[in-house]
């Protein structure tokens, strides 16, 4: 829902800021007016998107971009455009869309609507991109002040998002929804910044000894090459490796991601041709938790971490894990998830390709994972009896309702 209540804001904003742009007087921008409100109000009722509902928004959608092409000067198509695309999860099209947006108008508001897009779709450095290339004025523009912060804390770069927010002037922190916004990144930085200190003088140990093994995962959207941290997770990472070396993790999907959080995968039932549910099922054995060492390494962004099952419980009380139940199922954090720290086994970290990690999309395909660098030694993991499944995981449950959310076009 966070994304596409987003996505009506920044119509809204858009709106606002070409009001004075110039505007052809046409009946045939009225009937497709009509036609956008009327599938608007369905999809509402709906809350959700599916291949009908998909080929009726591109119909439409074409219908708005020969309009456009008519009325080069008229910036209505290009807003329910960029709706539609939202809806569409076209991300270059609605880049597209904000690109003509800014071509019609200068006003700042456009492109602060345009990064907080990219933002929110993990495109963190796409983000940061536009706000420097626009030579914004931080401290007279809070909302693209706080859009860097955040672009800062999904890089691990702690420092450099304090510098931003308290760089925020109180006149500037006195606009709607600004003051709020701060105060949780602010804490969220100094928090994660305290952590960073010991994570530095690890990560300079490690590109030092230039020994833990390395694990290039090739996928639709580019390579990842991840170093895997066997000293803090010696069997999860034995188990990763062996799975990997079994070529078990190819043809994997990504079964669920999460925007601003998360994107999973690992799961053998998210494969072509498998009917079992995706996000519930596993090499058909457990591992040990490795999340309760002294030595367990945080959640901060672009780690890989071990998913788990969680606890039967009643209907509306908050979900625990279960101990043990990790398999297969692992996840790549787009930024710091501080509530897993201790409950879930980090056990690697990108090297490179972070921003094509947070290109991944749902249903996005491993088409394999190489390992390389070894240390001599045996690699077989330590494993408990029993299934690595159960009726749902603890985050596909949790997501089942973002994803749904996030297919409601009318949300806000």
């Amino acid at each position: 829902m966070r994304l596409l209540l987003a996505a009506t804001l920044l119509v809204g904003t858009t709106t606002t800021a070409l009001l004075a742009s110039p505007m052809a007087q046409a009946e045939d921008y009225d009937q497709l007016q009509a036609e956008y409100d009327q599938v608007s109000r369905y999809l509402s009722a709906k809350r959700s998107i599916g291949p009908d509902e998909k080929t009726s928004l591109m119909a439409l959608r074409e219908k708005l971009d020969a309009f456009a092409t008519a009325h080069a000067e008229d910036h209505r198509p290009l807003v329910l455009s960029l709706q539609l695309s939202t809806w569409l999860g076209d991300e270059d099209r609605v880049d597209q869309a904000f690109q003509g947006l800014s071509n019609l108008s200068d006003d700042d508001r456009i492109w602060i609507a345009w990064a907080e897009n990219r933002a929110a779709t993990n495109r963190y450095e796409d983000a940061q991109v536009l706000l420097v290339d626009r030579e914004m004025n931080l401290a007279q523009s809070p909302e693209a002040a706080l859009i860097l912060a955040q672009c800062h804390i999904a890089n691990n770069q702690f420092e450099e998002a304090l510098a931003v927010i308290n760089g925020i002037p109180e006149e500037g922190l006195g606009k709607p929804g600004v003051r709020g916004k701060q105060t949780r990144l602010k804490s969220q930085a100094e928090q994660w910044q305290k952590l960073w200190q010991n994570e530095i003088a690890l990560r300079e140990q490690e590109d030092a000894e230039a020994g833990l093994p390395l694990a290039t995962i090739k996928t639709n959207r580019g390579d990842i090459t991840v170093l895997l941290l066997e000293n803090q997770a010696p069997n999860t990472v034995a188990n990763f490796i062996t799975l990997a070396q079994d070529d078990f993790y190819t043809g994997h999907r990504f079964h669920d991601v999460v925007m601003n959080t998360m994107a999973m995968t690992g799961d053998p039932n998210s494969k072509t041709g498998s009917t079992e549910k995706p996000g519930a099922g596993g090499p058909g054995y457990r591992i040990p938790d490795e999340s309760g060492r002294d030595d367990h390494r945080p959640h901060f962004a672009g780690v890989l971490a071990m998913d788990k099952n969680s606890s039967a419980i009643t209907p509306g009380a908050i979900p625990t894990t279960e101990a043990n139940s990790g398999g297969s199922r692992w996840y790549i954090t787009m930024e710091p998830q501080k509530a897993r720290n201790g409950e879930y086994t980090v056990f690697g970290r990108i090297l490179e390709g972070k921003s094509t990690a947070g290109k991944l999309r749902k249903d996005d395909e491993i088409t394999s994972i190489t390992i390389s660098r070894l240390r001599d030694k045996d690699y077989t993991p330590n494993t408990i009896p029993g299934a690595n499944s159960a009726a749902t995981s603890e985050d596909d449950a949790a997501t089942d309702d973002a994803a749904d959310d996030a297919a409601a076009p009318g949300a806000g």
